[in-house]
């Protein structure tokens, strides 16, 4: 927000964030983060500045809980690979879905917004594909081992992976195209689903 905030302690109470953050969200997708002034936010939530900085020190740390209840939605993606109580095929479909469900209504104007005005904030979703990237590779070279996955090296796919990801995060490739964030993932995935499987 525009200002230099008050330094006074904020009521920390989630169901107003999520209140206020739940307004916001489908505005900051659609016109991107900087382009909102706090007179915006403030008619956008139905709230005053006073009730904004109640809860939030800056439109920052808005930005900043929005993207930590989709990147903790994100994470569980991990918990369904790893599950070993069911098959290769159920695990990477649930991974999938859960994935597909955590960045339905993300737009790439979001995202870009995200890196150029909040790099410390975007270091985040850098670190989940990292950590993704590294689970997945652990999980394809288990199913190759097991003769689930089609003989290829769990190197060749996980690279494949990386440039889906880089190319959605780290170029303007995704801004060229009509899709949003969950068709170009389910789209992906159906390819890779059905491409490595025996």
């Amino acid at each position: 927000m525009g200002r230099t905030p008050i330094d006074k302690p904020r009521t920390k109470n989630i169901k107003k964030q999520k209140e206020i953050t739940s307004a916001l969200f489908p505005i900051f997708m659609e016109k991107g983060i900087h382009s909102l002034s706090t007179e915006d936010i403030c008619k956008i939530t139905g709230k005053s500045k006073a009730t904004l900085y109640k809860y939030f020190e800056s439109k920052k740390e808005m930005v900043q809980f929005i993207l930590e209840e989709r990147l903790s939605e994100l994470y569980r993606f991990s918990d369904f690979l790893n599950d070993a109580t069911f098959d290769h095929k159920t695990r990477y479909k649930n991974a999938v879905s859960v994935t597909i469900n955590a960045v339905d209504g993300i737009s790439p104007l979001f995202l870009n917004d995200l890196s150029e005005h909040y790099p410390d904030l975007y270091k985040g979703i850098i670190d989940l594909k990292r950590m993704s990237l590294e689970l997945l590779k652990d999980f394809y070279a288990d199913g190759i081992q097991k003769n689930v996955f089609v003989d290829l090296s769990a190197d060749l796919l996980v690279m494949n992976d990386n440039l889906f990801f880089t190319a959605i995060l780290e170029s303007d490739f995704i801004k060229n195209q009509d899709l949003n964030l969950k068709e170009i993932f389910e789209g992906y995935f159906k390819i890779r689903f059905n491409g490595i499987l025996k």
